[in-house]
């Protein structure tokens, strides 16, 4: 054979190849088509720190916080995912390499032909049994095989399975995000509740207060005895909302201590008397912007990003491979001697699929509408995530009206139990009109800490809306992954 035939040879098979199993190429990848708005309905000027919490300056809430970052479970199960994300990624990743391989063998022979004469010898005697053959043989073996990637089909499911890892870890910074807000939201429910109590021991104090003073009034006939009956009756509405209240501390406490991967019982102390004052309004930005600071709308990206990859490998899964084998091997009775005299084997593969029934093609298919799922997953997110910052931007803006009009009829509601109080003193009304408003100011007086409570949690959703992210370390119990940094896992 004249050199270069071979090749040549080579070269027209592919040609053929291409001829006959060609196919048409991909369909440009659908983009996704969301009609962004030019800006939030509201914006302030200070722009959130990346830590969000810390805006409260809240020493106990940064302690929890921190806590939650590092022993959550559902955050450590977010890294264990990305481990896994990372060993898909370098598997993936090991098919642009050769892949060698050795073995090596020893053989042990022992072959004992006993030959058993019918004829005696000349003393009488039978002859004697075969001499015995034994021995050791070694062989070894050396394989690299590779595969060509001329349609990109390692490529596209490395990509794929990078853009998956990326995705990932997007994950764990959506799920840090979701935890410290549920952090929050807990802290403030509970800090909430807490001074419920107080004031619903203040009340019952005042409450018991004015029963006496009905009884006293009563045993001198300026009080009638309904006015008792009905005083002390609003003194045990009072005393049965102590039991729910301290159960809703209780449960809240044990909520806070799994969040921050504790057991449910463990002490969570609360010593603030009063829920902190509202930070500045932060800036929201431009959306198109801001929403990418988002983790879930990154990973989303990704997510779409790696299907579009799994499109192109699906379709050159359809075309012609070429695979080269190089293998070598000997076989001595002396390892010292082995591969002294190589068996060297080169072969090139060409495979390409002729028939089956459609299977890859339906694999591509498949590939395609995963693609466009991924396409309207998302559009989802990008729309929730709009609609996520315009609800808390709306939700805070007509709380903080809701609240200046609470304060308004607290005025009112204590200018009225005054006013009938002094009516009921001058004998120009019953008592019944001083309880009507001692029971409405009792439960405006409740009602307002749970509204202050309410517009915490609305700037909390906002911060969560807006997104953000901050340096992860994750401590882990072996020292070689210990304070290991999320942009580290590769």
């Amino acid at each position: 054979m004249r050199p270069g035939l071979g090749k040549r040879n080579l070269l027209t098979a592919l040609a053929v190849a291409a001829l006959v199993f060609s196919y048409s190429c991909p369909e440009p990848k659908k983009k996704p088509a969301v009609d962004m708005p030019q800006s939030f309905s509201e914006s302030g000027r200070v722009s959130p720190p990346d830590k969000w919490w810390t805006a409260f300056s809240d020493a106990e809430l940064n302690r929890l916080e921190e806590e939650a970052m590092t022993d959550n479970l559902d955050v450590l199960a977010a890294w264990d995912r990305l481990d896994q994300a990372n060993s898909l990624y370098k598997s993936a990743s090991a098919g642009l390499w050769p892949s060698v391989s050795a073995s090596l063998s020893m053989t042990d022979k022992k072959m004992e032909g006993e030959k058993q004469s019918t004829e005696t010898s000349p003393t009488g005697g039978s002859v004697s049994p075969s001499a015995s053959s034994e021995g050791t043989s070694y062989s070894g073996s050396l394989t690299a095989s590779y595969e060509l990637d001329l349609w990109g089909r390692v490529r596209s499911g490395k990509e794929a399975a990078k853009a998956d890892f990326e995705a990932s870890r997007e994950d764990l910074h959506a799920m840090a995000m979701t935890v410290s807000s549920q952090v929050a939201l807990t802290w403030y429910e509970l800090v909430e509740q807490k001074l419920q109590l107080g004031v619903l021991k203040e009340q019952e104090q005042l409450n018991k207060d004015y029963l006496e003073l009905q009884t006293l009034r009563y045993r001198q006939g300026a009080a009638a005895a309904a006015d008792v009956v009905q005083q002390r009756q609003q003194l045990e509405a009072v005393r049965s909302e102590l039991p729910n209240t301290q159960s809703k501390v209780e449960t809240l406490k044990h909520q806070l201590a799994v969040l921050i991967g504790k057991p449910p019982r463990t002490e969570i102390s609360v010593e603030r008397d009063s829920l902190p004052g509202l930070p500045p309004l932060p800036r929201t930005g431009i959306p198109a912007d801001t929403l990418m600071q988002r983790p879930d709308v990154r990973s989303a990206r990704k997510r779409l990003e790696a299907a579009g990859h799994r499109v192109d490998q699906a379709f050159a899964n359809r075309l012609p491979s070429i695979s080269i084998t190089l293998s070598a091997s000997d076989t001595e009775e002396e390892i010292e001697s082995l591969f002294e005299n190589w068996l060297r084997n080169l072969t090139i593969n060409l495979a390409a699929p002729i028939f089956d029934a459609e299977r890859r093609k339906a694999e591509e298919e498949k590939a395609r509408a995963a693609a466009s799922e991924r396409v309207h997953s998302f559009e989802k997110t990008v729309l929730t995530a709009l609609q996520e910052v315009e609800n808390a931007l709306a939700q805070e803006e007509n709380q903080k009206e809701y609240i200046k009009r609470l304060e308004k009829q607290m005025r009112s509601a204590r200018q009225s139990l005054e006013l009938s109080r002094e009516r009921y003193r001058n004998g120009a009304t019953g008592y019944l009109p001083v309880l009507v408003n001692l029971k409405n100011l009792q439960a405006l007086e409740r009602q307002q800490l749970t509204a202050k409570r309410m517009l915490i949690t609305y700037r909390v959703n906002l911060y969560r809306a807006l997104g953000g992210s901050w340096e992860m370390e994750r401590t882990a119990e072996n020292p070689q992954t210990a304070k290991k940094t999320v942009d580290e896992v590769k």
